[in-house]
């Protein structure tokens, strides 16, 4: 019963940790869904070079490169996916009510171009803090468009400005850089714990309660 009841909790947290982010996110258009007029789709790909603003709405692009808006990819929300394939090519998102001091996360759901002979790179930035973190992405055997093989990455920061300008870029340097990483369901907001610390506080307390409930009886004999 036990086991049983640990299973349960587990699960309940799991759902409870996936809820607070769904509604806690300060990201606009995470997932890419929303395109503007300029990303002009032929064949199910919207190529966008130079910097412009209304590819994706609530998404800038870093630098002149190209980088491209997929929907032939399998995405892991929705249709559309964006694949970061040129030179440093990257995308960047501007949040204006950070708390100064407090831990944010940041978290997405990451691939690769199942055409690139290396493992693609996506580095992560933050305006006056600098890279954040670094994931590589290890393309499985037999990824296709239609089986990318998403994997779940994260990290947090802390916020030194009330304003921070998150970018998300090709860290590869290879010849081969412009089979990219490929990007999609982006979340940033406030850090979540984990269902497994949840679970060991819960635990805690049980314990803490026990000795409580022990002392009481001793105290009563």
């Amino acid at each position: 019963m036990k086991f049983a009841t640990h299973g349960l909790l587990m699960a309940a947290l799991t759902l409870w940790a996936g809820q607070a982010q769904a509604t806690n996110t300060l990201t606009v258009n995470g997932s890419f869904e929303q395109t503007g007029a300029s990303a002009v789709f032929t064949g199910g790909v919207a190529p966008v070079s130079g910097p412009d603003s209304t590819a994706i709405t609530g998404w800038a692009v870093s630098n002149a490169a190209q980088f491209q808006i997929n929907r032939n990819y399998d995405a892991s929300a929705g249709k559309t996916s964006v694949e970061l394939s040129g030179t440093g090519s990257g995308i960047f998102t501007t949040i204006d009510n950070f708390v100064v001091g407090s831990t944010y996360s940041i978290s997405f759901d990451l691939s690769g171009n199942p055409d690139a002979t290396v493992n693609p790179i996506v580095k992560v930035t933050a305006s006056d803090i600098g890279e954040i973190d670094s994931f590589t992405y290890d393309s499985p055997v037999g990824q296709t468009a239609g089986n990318m093989g998403w994997a779940r990455v994260a990290t947090n920061f802390i916020a030194t400005n009330r304003s921070h300008r998150i970018s998300f870029y090709n860290g590869s340097i290879t010849a081969t850089n412009y089979f990219g990483p490929v990007i999609d369901n982006v979340f940033i907001g406030a850090a979540v714990p984990e269902p497994q610390d949840w679970v060991l506080f819960i635990i805690g307390l049980g314990m803490i309660g026990a000795v409580s409930r022990r002392r009481i009886t001793q105290q009563a004999a």
